[in-house]
């Protein structure tokens, strides 16, 4: 926002003097010259993104130990990443999708995240038990704009697909 500020000076005995001051439409004169000011407020803006994993198994058994998914963000200005920049979770059977926690953004940009299933020891070729186990980054870009005065996730693509929505 911008403000207006008018400051009138007049001679007084051969000397200048300031007899009034105009800020914003309000006048002060006097004393109150002394105490005439604007006042100036900054705002902080920041925008919020929780991502989730979900395991899909066409399987009625899952694996006890369930599912590991870890999540790592690469650090960036702008980005707050929660408790640590490698988060893990695990997805089970009733129990498929999981939270890594809420990151928080205050500036716009594109920020990167690559989640990844973890395969389990003594797998051989990414199977165990039958299960084949996806052993490939997927690319989680959030896209942080400003709308307006204040931040705003706008988009999040996943592996190349955009999703406007949560």
């Amino acid at each position: 926002a911008s403000h207006t500020v008018v400051v009138t000076v007049a001679e007084d005995n051969g000397s200048l003097k300031v007899t009034k001051v105009t800020i914003d439409g309000v006048v002060s004169t006097g004393e109150a010259i002394g105490t005439a000011k604007v006042d100036v407020t900054n705002t902080y803006s920041e925008t919020h993104y929780t991502p989730k994993v979900t395991k899909i198994l066409d399987y009625e058994n899952w694996p006890e130990e369930g599912f590991t998914f870890d999540l790592t963000a690469t650090a960036k200005t702008g980005m707050t990443v929660p408790e640590a920049e490698k988060l893990t979770v695990t997805a089970k059977k009733d129990d498929e999708t999981k939270e890594f926690g809420e990151f928080t953004f205050n500036a716009a940009g594109d920020y990167t995240l690559k989640i990844k299933e973890q395969v389990p020891e003594g797998a051989v070729d990414n199977r165990l038990a039958g299960i084949l186990y996806e052993n490939s980054d997927h690319a989680v870009v959030v896209t942080v704009a400003e709308d307006n005065v204040s931040l705003k996730v706008t988009k999040v693509t996943i592996d190349g697909v955009v999703s406007t929505g949560e």
